[in-house]
């Protein structure tokens, strides 16, 4: 049933008024377009002993989630896998551990062996492999049995990973950042192959630790040096500074993992070829 034109005007005018209300009250952005935020990512940092956090990577602010019950400085890594388990490593004991991302408790914790982890790296592949840096190693890691496999070695020692689906084929990169020499890593987690990047990272570093938001940016989380936070073009390697600093270190970081993108549509097939009779008129 139409309504009559007092009654739709009437509840134009109260629409407006709504959404004026929104707009002063903060509840509405109007022309903002695509969310450009930074996202939100868990961290490992020290408050007594190792404890969960939520970090804005926007201001740097670090939220509490709760304590690990392990002891300051033993754990250095944390990785988030695209079922929702996340992972860390307790380098004091030589342990894999998962978390509950909620509490920051322990849930489950394996002995890690072929390997002797040290200030690790974390990350995990979207079709779940586990990989760890410690120094100069690049191993894969068994979740279930906490076997570490050597696949390369590095030119100098790694303290970030992070990794990232390229395509729905599920083509994987594994980026590795070294601050001893400046320099990011591109790891194939086929060949296992490895590429420097072309240029040197060009920001102060302790230790930072690496990750990828949806959009495909690449963060950095330093440890006890400004800028706490950075971002590094996945291309070349060089590091911007965000601005964002923190007086809370930052040993790990791990974004939500993402879907992988799409792939490019395939060309079209042609038509068949319509086929045309001659016409004879001689």
């Amino acid at each position: 049933m139409l309504r009559s034109a007092a009654v739709r005007g009437g509840w134009r005018a109260a629409a407006w008024v709504s959404i004026l209300m929104l707009v002063a009250s903060g509840g509405l952005v109007v022309g903002a377009g695509p969310a450009s935020a930074a996202p939100t990512a868990f961290v490992i940092f020290q408050s007594g002993n190792a404890h969960l956090g939520r970090i804005d990577l926007a201001t740097g602010t670090v939220t509490d989630v709760g304590s690990t019950g392990l002891a300051a400085g033993s754990v250095t890594g944390v990785a988030l896998a695209p079922s929702g388990t996340l992972y860390a490593v307790d380098t004091t004991a030589g342990n894999l551990l998962t978390l509950n991302p909620a509490t920051g408790a322990v849930l489950t914790t394996v002995a890690i062996t072929g390997a002797s982890p040290a200030n690790v790296g974390l990350t995990v592949t979207s079709d779940g492999r586990l990989f760890m840096s410690s120094g100069n190693a690049f191993d894969q890691l068994n979740p279930a049995t906490g076997v570490a496999t050597l696949r390369a070695t590095f030119a100098s020692g790694v303290t970030g990973l992070a990794a990232r689906c390229v395509d729905l084929a599920g083509d994987n990169q594994i980026f590795a950042i070294a601050p001893g020499i400046n320099q990011v890593f591109r790891v194939d987690p086929t060949t296992f192959s490895i590429t420097t990047l072309s240029s040197p990272v060009g920001v102060p570093m302790n230790s930072p630790k690496l990750g990828f938001d949806a959009s495909g940016i690449l963060w950095a989380a330093n440890v006890f040096v400004t800028p706490t936070i950075f971002q590094i073009n996945a291309t070349t390697g060089a590091g911007t500074n965000t601005g964002s600093s923190t007086s809370t270190a930052s040993f790990g970081l791990a974004i939500t993992a993402t879907a992988c993108a799409a792939l490019p549509p395939s060309p079209a097939s042609p038509s068949p070829a319509t086929v045309v009779a001659p016409r004879f008129t001689g």
